[in-house]
C-alpha cells in the first residue's frame, strides 16, 4: 500500500500508505483485478479507479480519472445520439403528418368519387329508364318492346311454353283528335295505357307504345284462354273510365284488339311474324266491329 511512482509527477505524495483504502481492504482480497468509484482521500473530487496486482511482482498499479472525465465521452455521445434521435423522430413526425394528409385528402376524393359514381349511376339508370320509356303513357317505348319480345321468346322457347300478343288500336283516335283536340287525345291514351298496364302486372309482361295510338302486350307463358282473359280485363278497365267519344258509334273510347298465341320456338329468329299475326288479327277485329 505503499505509494511508489505516479504520474503526474508529484514528490508529496510518493511514500504514502494508502493500504487503507476500499481497494485493498476490499476488492483486491476477491480478486486481482477489477474498478471502483470513490472519492479521492487527497483533493475529495469522485474518481473512477481502475486496478491491477502484477502477476511476479508485489506491484499494483491504478488508473484514475474524474468521473466527469471519464463519463466525458459518453456524454458526448449520448448528446450526439439524442440529437441524432430527435431529429429522425422530427423527420418522421413530419413524415407522419403528411402521411395523413394524404390519407385524409385520399379518403375525401374517395368520398366524392364515390359519391360521383352514385350520383352517375343513378343519372345512367334514369337516363336509361327513359330511353326505354314512351313519356306520353309511361309504358316501354317501341325500342324496349322490340328487345323484350326476342327476349321473351328465346326464354319461353327453352321452356317449351307458349307466347301470346295483344296489339290494341284505339278506335276513331283520329276524330277523337279532331273533337276535342290533342292535349285530350294525349289525356285518352294515358288513360287507355293506363288500364292497360293494370292488366299486365304478371312478371315477365310488357306493355308497350307500340306507335301513334297502337298498344301493345307481350304475354310470355299465356296460352290462349289466359291472353283473353287479359285482353277482356284490359276492356273492362277502359269501360269504367267512360271517356266520352262523340264521333263513335258508341259513344265513348272503344278498342279493337289483334290477339295471337303460338308455340314460341315457332317463331324464334322470327318475331316479326308474330306481330303481323297479331296486326291481321286487329284488322279482322275491326272489320268484324
Amino acid at each position: 500500500g505503499i505509494l511508489m511512482a505516479r504520474y503526474p509527477y508529484d514528490p508529496g505524495y510518493i511514500g504514502l500508505d494508502v493500504s487503507d483504502s476500499p481497494i485493498f481492504t476490499q476488492n483486491l482480497r476477491v480478486g486481482d483485478s477489477g474498478s471502483i468509484v470513490m472519492h479521492s482521500r487527497f483533493d475529495g473530487v469522485e474518481r473512477i479507479y481502475a486496478y491491477h496486482r502484477n502477476p511476479h511482482y508485489g506491484l499494483i498499479t491504478m488508473v484514475a480519472v474524474s468521473s466527469d472525465e471519464g463519463l466525458e465521452s459518453w456524454k458526448r455521445e449520448s448528446v450526439w445520439a439524442a440529437g441524432l434521435v430527435l431529429s429522425l423522430l422530427g423527420i418522421i413526425v413530419f413524415i407522419g403528418q403528411r402521411l395523413l394528409g394524404d390519407i385524409r385528402q385520399r379518403a375525401a376524393i374517395s368520398a366524392d368519387l364515390s359519391e360521383a359514381q352514385d350520383a352517375l349511376l343513378q343519372a345512367n339508370s334514369q337516363l336509361k329508364a327513359m330511353a326505354e320509356e314512351d313519356p306520353l303513357t309511361g309504358l316501354a317505348n317501341r325500342r324496349r318492346f322490340d328487345y323484350c319480345l326476342v327476349k321473351e321468346v328465346h326464354r319461353c322457347a327453352r321452356k317449351l311454353e307458349p307466347i301470346s300478343l295483344l296489339l290494341i288500336d284505339v278506335d276513331e283516335f283520329k276524330k277523337f283528335n279532331d273533337t276535342y283536340g290533342h292535349p285530350a287525345g294525349d289525356a285518352c291514351l294515358r288513360d287507355v295505357a293506363e288500364s292497360l298496364k293494370s292488366c299486365t302486372r304478371r312478371p315477365g309482361n310488357v306493355a308497350a307504345r307500340y306507335g301513334g295510338e297502337e298498344l301493345v302486350a307481350i304475354l310470355p307463358g299465356m296460352d290462349q284462354a289466359s291472353a283473353l282473359a287479359v285482353a277482356e280485363c284490359f276492356m273492362a278497365k277502359l269501360a269504367d273510365k267512360n271517356i266520352p267519344h262523340r264521333q263513335s258509334q258508341y259513344g265513348v273510347v272503344t278498342v279493337s284488339i289483334g290477339l295471337v298465341t303460338v308455340q314460341s320456338f315457332l317463331v324464334m329468329k322470327r318475331e316479326s311474324q308474330l306481330i303481323m299475326a297479331a296486326d291481321a288479327a286487329l284488322y279482322e277485329a275491326k272489320r268484324c266491329g
